[in-house]
């Protein structure tokens, strides 16, 4: 079935980790941490999508910055920080609101 604590503490001890196995409590008491099998998609496509939001806000204000005049670039800025200061909120009633207007946005076009 199962690998009780002995089984663990000899597969530690033979300097193989038993599968699934994130931390061994060796003899002593002693918690030894060893990193688990990762998938490298997964981590590349979870760290993409954790910096890439970022990333892509601060290209969008500086090609705003860059590429359009100031106005439409304040423009760009300000619905930056309107949609930052919005409390995304279920009870809320601008919010659902502004949520309403973008799932039927698609829709209207």
């Amino acid at each position: 079935m199962g690998a009780n604590g002995n089984d663990v503490v000899a597969a530690a001890a033979a300097g193989e980790r038993p599968m699934g196995a994130a931390r061994v409590v060796a003899e002593g008491g002693a918690t030894v941490f060893r990193g688990a099998d990762y998938s490298l998609p997964r981590t590349t496509v979870a760290l993409a999508l954790w910096l890439g939001g970022i990333h892509f806000n601060v290209l969008l204000v500086l090609a705003s910055l860059f590429l359009f005049p100031l106005r439409v670039a304040a423009m760009v800025v300000a619905f930056q920080l309107l949609f930052m200061l919005i409390p995304l909120n279920d009870k809320d009633k601008l919010g659902r609101k502004i949520a309403r207007n973008v799932a039927s946005f698609p829709s209207n076009c």
